[in-house]
């Protein structure tokens, strides 16, 4: 499958197959072959960013991180989409942002 790193939305680690799932932003889902990887997704685009170990998002989407829950709110349609950063990974995507 070819992709613009634009129609990712989100990629999900899945404990129970051990795969990477795509998301795209028209809400489609695949699986991603064995040997893809985070730091593999993370190098198609400087706009993805890892929130959490197994969550890598499209900073494109997103408009604002909560100061206290760290919930990320997204800009339509994907403004139902429950994801929280980790705090591990806050300062990284932060820094990625380059917000206050």
């Amino acid at each position: 499958m070819m992709l613009k790193p634009d129609d990712v939305f989100s990629c999900t680690f899945d404990e129970a197959t051990h795969l990477w799932q795509l998301k795209l932003s028209n809400g489609q889902v695949y699986k991603l072959k064995r040997q893809v990887t985070a730091k593999t997704i993370l190098s198609m685009s400087p706009s993805l960013a890892q929130v959490r170990q197994d969550c890598i998002i499209n900073l494109d989407y997103l408009l604002c991180i909560e100061n206290y829950t760290l919930r990320c709110i997204f800009s339509p349609p994907f403004d139902h989409e429950e994801i929280t950063v980790s705090r591990r990974c806050y300062k990284a995507v932060k820094d990625q942002l380059e917000i206050l």
